[in-house]
């Protein structure tokens, strides 16, 4: 698309410097001839991209910003993996967030949440397990199991006391 442009841009400059040397060269009779030549190819430059566009080459345009496109982003092959990787990071450390409140809600203090998440995580992400290291425990680590496994659907909850 740029080159595109590029060209475009280097059409009417070039036209414009030889319509400068044609002037130079001609005699004052055959200016008016000149100037009105040169505006209707100037016109005529200048609107070849809207003629191009109604005359059917709108899928020259097409192809070529999809070829543009395509271009970039081949030259970017680990950005999806780099944003997946951001995103994951993200999604485990506000989850360690939540699990950390909810495991304070019944009455024990976090020291460390580790959360394993499946291989094929996606944007909900699959929970595998939970492990909760905990300092003291004045309420019931068996309901916090329960309700860690119900709320967030992992297959394992361990909590250990430390």
């Amino acid at each position: 698309m740029i080159e595109a442009v590029r060209a475009y841009i280097k059409t009417i400059a070039e036209f414009l410097l030889f319509l400068i040397v044609i002037r130079l060269v001609s005699t004052e009779n055959s200016r008016k001839y000149i100037s009105l030549a040169s505006g209707i190819i100037l016109v005529l430059i200048a609107s070849a991209p809207v003629i191009n566009l109604f005359s059917g080459r709108a899928g020259d345009m097409d192809k070529l910003i999809s070829d543009s496109i395509d271009t970039y982003s081949y030259s970017q092959p680990d950005f999806e993996a780099e944003s997946k990787a951001v995103l994951e990071d993200v999604f485990l450390q506000e989850l360690e967030k939540s699990v950390e409140s909810d495991v304070s809600g019944f009455g024990m203090e976090c020291e460390r949440v580790d959360i394993g998440i499946s291989d094929n995580f996606d944007s909900t992400g699959e929970i595998k397990s939970i492990s909760i290291t905990v300092n003291n425990q004045t309420g019931g680590a068996d309901e916090a199991e329960s309700f860690l496994k119900r709320r967030y659907g992992a297959e394992y909850v361990e909590i250990i006391y430390q």
